[in-house]
């Protein structure tokens, strides 16, 4: 019988967000990491807003392994053939990456600020936790006496500051539950009187 699947052939990570795993699975992957010394001399704030199913949550998951400090030690292994494998900017693994995904929060008005803090507590929990070599003794008990994601993540950069530890912010569907609050007309009209009061 012929065989119609050829041997050692790449796989096509469709849909797999996980860099890591694409890497380590010896799938196809499209070369973005020249993109980062750009993304490095942009602003402080950058938004991908290409289509949906274009790469925008595996790019962010690329650059989380990038910059994260405790990915160091994998840093060869996941980048060195790539080209910023042989050509690192000098940020290279030395953030601690918060890391924020908001497509489970529940898009209705009336409950979205309870999912948002939910959501944002675990991980900040889940930050000090595995980031506690490089943070303040306490830091997560104190961090949950505080009310709100608001409040939660002021503190959190406060003590960072104090230890010269910087933080990188990675918001994934940062758009998603205000998609669905927009796309009813009176929960647009609350939405509005709430933000803008």
């Amino acid at each position: 019988m012929e065989e119609y699947i050829a041997p050692r052939r790449k796989r096509i990570p469709y849909g797999m967000m996980n860099f890591a795993v694409i890497r380590r699975d010896d799938c196809y992957y499209v070369d973005k990491t020249r993109f980062i010394p750009m993304i490095e001399e942009a602003d402080k704030f950058f938004f991908f807003i290409r289509p949906r199913r274009f790469g925008k949550s595996l790019t962010v998951n690329m650059l989380q392994h990038y910059y994260d400090i405790l990915a160091k030690d994998k840093f060869d292994t996941l980048f060195g053939d790539l080209y910023i494998g042989k050509y690192p900017t000098p940020d290279r693994n030395s953030y601690l990456v918060l890391y924020l995904n908001f497509s489970g929060i529940v898009g209705e008005l009336h409950n979205y600020r309870k999912g948002l803090d939910a959501h944002c507590q675990t991980m900040f929990d889940y930050f000090c936790d595995i980031y506690a070599d490089y943070l303040p003794q306490g830091i997560k008990e104190e961090l949950d006496k505080k009310e709100g994601a608001v409040e939660q993540i002021e503190y959190l950069f406060t003590e960072c500051n104090k230890t010269n530890q910087r933080i990188y912010l990675f918001i994934d569907e940062y758009d998603h539950f205000t998609n669905a609050i927009l796309s009813d007309i009176e929960s647009l009209h609350r939405y509005t009187d709430e933000t803008h009061g």
